[in-house]
């Protein structure tokens, strides 16, 4: 019989299905600033404009690494990791990973087609290829995260190393400012979401709270209803709203953070209790608090694993990644 196997022609451009297919065994990012108009073969429907450089894509080009920015194309031949900020001239360059797609086979720890991104000299894992997000019924949750949610947690990696030299500023305001963002982007995307939820303004303070009343591994000292009150109150709100500030009968807050290695970076993701050597996310002295950067990260990746676990507010927040075009 004939064989039906595509002409050679048909078959080059297959790598841009890879999400579908499995095929490659190894993948090239590339790093979009979308700002001069950027490519997105592999999707080609998205709706909006992918503005943030800290994006990245497989391109179908595994032979040269890319870097789009308003001044032109930059290629490189030597990966390696990072994103950093000019601090003279405000503008982004990047260091580029290479991603790999473990093969899996029986008895492997990582199943065939988890994607681990090089994070300096360690292998790790981000929200996008999380376990509790395999298979087809989390299709557009899995690339809303891949296209729009990764970089950010890759943003809060690089926070948590500062200081460092060089660098001199500690991050401790940006990074717990960044965290409650996150917090609060989650407790709408990810927790009993829904188009409807997205669209709806008013709830979002109870959200947050909710969120973490239900689901934040609080210390011990702390319970959970007086925590979620005080992060939302006495820290995501001055921070979000008055450049940290609040009333003078409101509590004192403290941030505790210091420079954290990659090891410790992946521990915090990866640790199901809080290492010994984290601080607590809040910590109580007297009437004032202090909020441990360390323990607030490894805490919202545990809130991350609970709700992609959870199959009602995966499903509620698969159908509004679909209603997104995701």
């Amino acid at each position: 019989a004939r064989s039906r196997r595509r002409p050679r022609e048909q078959r080059r451009n297959v790598g841009s299905r890879f999400v579908k297919s499995g095929m490659l065994s190894s993948l090239v990012s590339v790093l979009v600033c979308a700002s001069c108009g950027h490519e997105n073969r592999a999707f080609p429907n998205r709706r909006r404009c992918l503005s943030d450089a800290g994006d990245t894509r497989i391109s179908k080009k595994l032979s040269a690494l890319k870097v789009v920015t308003p001044g032109g194309p930059i290629s490189s031949s030597s990966p390696s990791s990072g994103i950093r900020e000019l601090p003279a001239a405000g503008q982004l360059y990047a260091d580029f990973e290479k991603v790999e797609q473990l093969e899996g086979h029986r008895g492997a720890r990582f199943p065939l087609g988890v994607l681990r991104t090089r994070f300096g000299n360690y292998l790790a894992v981000l929200p996008s290829a999380f376990p509790e997000l395999k298979g087809l019924r989390h299709t557009s949750l899995r690339r809303l995260c891949k296209d729009h949610f990764d970089m950010q947690v890759e943003d809060v990696r690089v926070l948590l190393r500062m200081p460092k030299a060089g660098y001199p500023a500690g991050c401790n305001f940006a990074a717990a400012a960044v965290l409650f963002n996150l917090i609060a982007g989650t407790s709408v995307c990810f927790y009993n979401a829904s188009p409807q939820a997205l669209a709806t303004s008013g709830d979002r303070g109870k959200r947050f709270k909710d969120m973490l009343i239900a689901y934040f591994p609080w210390p011990q000292a702390i319970a959970a209803k007086e925590g979620a009150d005080a992060f939302y109150k006495y820290a995501r709100n001055p921070l979000a709203h008055a450049l940290g500030l609040d009333v003078p009968k409101a509590p004192e807050i403290g941030v505790n953070k210091g420079p954290l290695s990659e090891r410790k970076i992946l521990e915090l993701e990866d640790a199901a209790t809080l290492p010994t050597w984290a601080p607590p996310a809040l910590r109580r002295q007297g009437p004032e608090y202090e909020i441990g950067v360390a323990g607030l990260y490894w805490g919202y990746h545990r809130v991350l694993h609970a709700l992609f676990a959870d199959q009602t507010h995966s499903r509620g927040a698969e159908a509004l990644a679909r209603d997104l075009y995701f």
